[in-house]
This record gives structure tokens, sequence and C-alpha cells, in this order.
């Protein structure tokens, strides 16, 4: 096995007397064993090179005068507490030695001893300091690694205390580190972890079999959006001090990603065919209703048999917007880019959509906080893509109901907020909300806000869902970058 090389450090010794003789020899000393050493006369002057730089070692009398060597070493272990402190008298006694050795320092001695026993106590304390910085540094580095990981590590006890965590989660262990080792894992895991999860079966499985265990969680957060966990227990300590690490992975991401994937492949081959059937259908839908008007033409206004044929124009349409969403959701023409007016592009989406049969007795009104916002895209894909999240806004309120669109901008983006003050959007439906085919409204296709998506990702910008503030409906904020957007790269033609 390859040895870790640890950087040889000098030590550094600070002398602490108002005997500079004394101080004198005593750095001398120091020196000869190739020892840093800084004199200082008073504990005043000790305590402020405690704050100026890191000391290892500390010879001190044990009366200065300003105060005494106890004074010192209660200071010193509050500011270094890794600080090796030897200190040296001319009085000893035996109450004078039990004071100094409880308030924490490694050695008493007294100044009349042999200088080679001086130099011996000091090289002893040198060491335990050299170990103490080591151990710090071992420390310091073993808990950056353990935060750097990416699983949340838990080592428990037989009784499920903690005693350790490499970092705080809201989930499943305190945020407050003065409590470890009193409470219990199952005590501190949230409400939503110890509904589904077993935490002392698992560990008491664990040591009772002298192997891992492991189980499987899944939980929804706040927004609505399903997290995914690996728990595993697995005994690092046996009797009579049993301890157990629990490993809590969290498979969110790498699921979602594999979702995303299958969803990707699937949508590729549906696009594809959709692609296909919906140019097959289109023309046979277009004779269907030029036969319509014509027939409409010949009919009396007004008879049953004009009322049957005027539905049949409105089923024929209602295919054909159907299948112009199939067609645009699987393969969009782009045009070529240009600038964007963002507040005129608004302007004319609200004063369209006060036309449209969904804006009847309801209110639907255009707030500008900028005079001018412009960005680099496809004016017209824009315009089909914010119509669409205002009129899917104007069915979502009732009669009466309010629809605003909101235009700001920053010197990085324009931002369009489109609110309602309509149920706004449950929960359970974030997460499917741009998902092709996900529908819940009467009569739609569900390619709606998935086009929308396609629309803004193809402009490198983002939409979301939200609530609005001031409406308390729904809120759908589309954010696009104020520069050209990179163009997706396109499946050829099949």
């Amino acid at each position: 096995m390859i040895e870790p090389v640890v950087p040889q450090e000098s030590v550094r010794v600070l002398v602490v007397d108002d005997n500079r003789d004394f101080a004198d020899n005593v750095a001398e000393l120091g020196a000869s064993a190739g020892y840093e050493a800084r004199i200082a006369s008073s504990l005043r002057e000790a305590l402020g090179v405690l704050t100026r730089e890191e000391i290892d070692v500390a010879v001190l009398d044990q009366r200065l005068p300003d105060g005494s060597g106890l004074d010192f070493l209660a200071a010193a272990r509050r500011a270094q507490p890794d600080l090796v402190s030897v200190v040296v008298t001319a009085f000893a006694s035996l109450d004078n030695t039990v004071a100094v050795l409880n308030e924490g320092a490694f050695a008493f001695v007294t100044k009349d001893q042999d200088p080679e026993e001086l130099l011996d106590a000091l090289r002893r304390a040198a060491e335990t300091a050299r170990l103490k910085r080591e151990n710090r540094r071992l420390r310091t580095t073993q808990q950056g690694i353990l935060r750097a990981l990416p699983d949340l590590l838990l080592l428990v006890n037989e009784r499920l205390e903690i005693q350790s965590v490499n970092r705080e989660d809201p989930l499943f262990c305190p945020d407050d580190p003065s409590v470890l080792g009193r409470v219990t894992l199952t005590e501190v895991v949230a409400p939503v972890i110890r509904e589904r999860l077993d935490a002392a079966a698992l560990v008491r499985g664990a040591l009772e079999h002298h192997r891992s265990t492991e189980a499987s969680l899944t939980v929804r957060d706040e927004s609505g959006t399903s997290r995914f966990f690996s728990v595993r227990a697995s005994v690092v300590a046996q009797s009579p001090r049993s301890l157990v690490l629990v490993q809590i992975i969290d498979l969110s991401d790498r699921m979602q990603l594999e979702r995303r994937l299958a969803e990707t492949e699937g949508l590729a081959m549906l696009g594809r065919m959709a692609s296909i059937v919906a140019h097959e259908i289109r023309n046979p839908i277009a004779g269907v209703r030029a036969l319509a008007q014509v027939m409409l033409k010949r009919l009396p206004a007004g008879t049953e048999e004009s009322e049957n044929v005027q539905e049949m124009l409105q089923l024929a349409d209602r295919m054909s917007a159907t299948m112009a969403d199939l067609l645009s959701w699987a393969k969009p023409k782009h045009a070529a880019l240009a600038e964007v007016d963002v507040v005129a592009l608004c302007r004319d989406v609200v004063r369209e959509g006060r036309r449209w049969p969904a804006s009847e007795g309801r209110h639907l009104d255009l707030e500008l906080r900028v005079d001018e916002a412009h960005v680099v895209g496809e004016r017209d894909r824009l315009f089909s893509a914010l119509s669409n999240l205002t009129e899917n806004a104007l069915h979502a309120v009732p009669e009466g109901g309010h629809v605003v669109v909101r235009v700001l901008a920053d010197a990085t983006r324009c931002i369009i907020h489109v609110d309602d003050d309509g149920k706004g959007v449950a929960l359970d439906d974030v997460g499917r909300l741009f998902e092709p085919f996900f529908t819940k409204k009467k009569g739609g296709t569900g390619l709606g806000l998935a086009i929308v998506k396609k629309v803004i990702d193809s402009h490198g910008g983002t939409v979301r869902p939200g609530k609005a503030p001031q409406l308390g409906g729904a809120r759908f904020t589309v954010e696009l970058p104020r520069e050209s957007p990179a163009r997706p790269t396109e499946e050829p033609d099949a």
C-alpha cells in the first residue's frame, strides 16, 4: 500500500516568561531541536501572539506579571484547542501541579531541572502537537470527503441513536448538531418518511443477520415531484458497541433520466408515426370539408339538414386542428431567426385574444412593466405559444374571471407572466403538465402545453407553472434570453 505523503512542518514554540534570560535559554533549546521560537514577557503579549498565528507548543511561567499560567491555559483552550502547554515554575507544589494539569497542561516542570529534562519535555510536547495537528488534518479531510459524497450517511448505534452524519437533510436527519447522540433516527425523520420506512426494523435486521439490509422509498415533495430513495443499513462495528451505517441514496435524478430517455425514444417513434398519419388524414378531411361547404350552399338555411352539415364542418375543423397540433409537435417548421419585439408581440396576442370565443364574458388585460424588450427568434412560433397559454388561462376562469398578461425584462431576460384567477394547477398535475397527450380538458389533445414547451425550449428559454400572487389562480412564466438562441438539431424527414 502506498503511504500518503505528509508534509514536514516546523514546530512553532511560544515561550512566555518575564525572566528574559530563562526565556532566551528555552528558545535556544527549542532552536537546537529545530523548532521556531517566539518570546512573550506577559500574559497580554502572549495572547496577542495567539490571535496572530498558530502555535504548537507553549512553554510558560506559572506566574506572570499580569496574570497566571492558568489564565493563559484557559484562554488558549478557547483560541487554539490543539495547543500543547508546558508550565514551568520556580515554586513547585502538589496543589500547583494538580491545578495546572487539571487545566489541561501537558507537563509541569521546575526551572531548576536539568536542561536536558526540559528539552525532553519540549520534544514530547512537540510530538503531541504534531500528532494533534495531523489528527485535525485527517478529520478535516475525512469530513470534506464525507460531505462531498452524493449519499447521505448516518452512523447509529443499536438503540438507533444518531452518532454522526455527513450533512444535514430535512427529510432524514436533524439540522441541530447538538442533539446528535441523544435522539433516535425514528424521532428526527420527517413524518412522510416515518410513514413509509421502518428504520428500526432495517437497522435491527442488519445487526441480527450481520449483513446489509435494504429498502426502497418513494415520497412526494411540496412541489408534487416524486423522489426515489434506496436506504441501506450495514454493520460497521460489532458488540459491545455496535454501530450501523445507514446510507440513503437519492435515485430521483437517475430514475428521471431513465424515464425521460425511454419517453424520448417512444415519443420519437410516435412522432414519426403521427407525422405520417396526420399527412394521410389531412387530405381526406380537406375533401370532406369542401363537400360539406358545397352541400351547405345548396340547402335552405335553418333546416335540420343544414344544421347537420354545419356540425360536419365543425367536426372537420376540430379534426384539422388536431392534425395541425400533431404535425406541429412531431415536426415543427422553422423560419429564419429575426429580432422580435416582445412588447408588441404580447399586445397582438391580447388584441386577438379579446376576439376569441373563450374570452366572451371574461376580462383579458395587458400589463407592461417595460416600454420595449427584444429577443431573437421566430415571431409566429412565439405568438402561437403565448396565444396557447393565454387561451388556456381563459378556459380556466369562470365567466367574469380575469386573465392578465404581464411583460417584464432585465438585462438578460424577457419575462412574460400569464396570470388568471381560476382554480390554479393541481399539485398532482404539476410534474406532468408538459407531457405530450396529458390533458384534463374535455376534448383536448394534450399537445398544447407540450408544443409551448418545445417552442420556448428551442428559443433557449424556460416555461414553468406556479401560482399567480395577485389573482390567486395559475401563473405560467415564460423567460426568454435576450440574445440569439442555439437552434436545436432536427432529425431529417423520414
